[in-house]
């Protein structure tokens, strides 16, 4: 899938996808594999629906989506959020990827958040969950 294309079905912005490339750029000799647009969670309930065809849409579309995944040759992969500002609503995301994907592949991962721009309470908080936090990127 070309980059663009990879970039769409994403659903991160120009801005968002821009960093995650230069920050793909920056750790890719120690990675051998980014996956793109994890799909963690069971999606909702659908029991209800008649179509079979329909129960696996819904289902597909309501699971949760994980930007970015970096997998290296130490076995433990990297969950990525990206954000432009982080909020706590990203510790929040990162922290529910991390306990679905650990159970779905049976891993240990650890957690990074990519952004532009963090204040130090959310630096703070990211310590303590034991999230990285990578600040880069540039403001347009």
């Amino acid at each position: 899938m070309k980059n663009k294309a990879r970039r769409q079905s994403s659903e991160l912005s120009y801005f968002e996808w821009e960093m995650l490339q230069e920050y793909i750029k920056r750790s890719r000799e120690h990675a051998y594999k980014f996956e793109y647009s994890i799909r963690v969670g069971t999606g909702a309930n659908t029991e209800s629906v008649k179509e079979v065809w329909l129960r696996k849409l819904i289902r597909h579309n309501t699971q949760l989506k994980i930007d970015c995944v970096k997998n290296d040759h130490s076995g433990t992969p990297e969950i990525i959020e990206v954000k432009k500002v982080a909020g706590p609503g990203a510790i929040g995301q990162l922290m529910c990827y991390k306990k679905l994907h650990d159970e779905e592949y049976g891993t240990e991962s650890t957690m990074t958040l990519l952004c532009r721009f963090a204040s130090n309470t959310i630096l703070k908080l990211c310590d303590h969950f034991g999230i990285k936090v990578e600040t880069l990127g540039t403001y347009n």
